[in-house]
């Protein structure tokens, strides 16, 4: 016991990476989860193990605290390695800041306002572990790698994206009356779902009067 706490962790170390992959795992969790009481369904079925996931991630930021206090510092060309000395490195950076901003309760509030999981927006002040990730790996990698490397790092965040696209647009549904649309409303509808149209458009411009919805009588189909 008395090595693990005074051991320090070298910032390019297998296990510094290792952890920091798993800090970006409850980074991409924070940002799915973050809309998801939006549909009634998740909250009616899922509030308690939501919860309990939450409960982890924030051990986790929480203890991420603790391991970047051990992080060695490279100071005239040196690592500083002494456990008396690299822990000041880190409390005289900003980060020390916005990771005890990210861990502060403010879901707490959720006991009051059950369905405001947006509570937890401090969050993913967390998001620059997620760049140290990519550039961690980036080190680690061959150009080639990297090039993949950098995919799923677009492909991750372009799927955070469309969820949360897809969250803001069943809001706005849910505001205009999710239960009385019909097939040709802008909004999000059940009926749309069962009831699929789709265009047989062609790649021309001749062909634009095959892309037309014919909406007579739509709505009673």
């Amino acid at each position: 016991f008395r090595e693990v706490l005074t051991f320090a962790i070298h910032p390019n170390s297998s296990l510094a990476y290792y952890w920091t992959f798993l800090i970006v795992i409850c980074i991409v969790y924070n940002c799915l989860a973050l809309a998801i009481f939006i549909f009634d369904d998740v909250y009616n079925e899922a509030f308690w193990p939501w919860v309990g996931i939450n409960f982890c991630t924030d051990i986790i930021y929480a203890l991420d605290i603790v391991v970047q206090m051990k992080y060695s510092e490279l100071y005239y060309s040196f690592y500083v390695n002494s456990v008396c000395v690299v822990p000041f490195f880190f409390l005289a950076a900003n980060r020390i800041y916005v990771d005890v901003a990210a861990v502060f309760p403010i879901d707490i509030l959720l006991v009051a306002i059950p369905y405001c999981s947006l509570l937890r927006t401090n969050r993913l002040l967390k998001i620059y572990r997620a760049i140290d990730f990519v550039e961690m790996t980036e080190q680690r990698l061959t150009t080639k790698n990297q090039n993949i490397s950098k995919l799923l790092y677009l492909v991750t965040c372009c799927y955070v994206i469309f969820h949360w696209n897809a969250c803001i647009y069943f809001f706005f549904s849910l505001l205009q009356g999710i239960d009385n649309a019909v097939p040709t409303d802008f909004i999000f509808g059940y009926t749309k779902v069962f009831d699929v149209f789709i265009s047989n458009c062609g790649i021309f411009m001749s062909d634009i009067e095959s892309c037309i919805y014919n909406e007579t009588d739509a709505d009673n189909r």
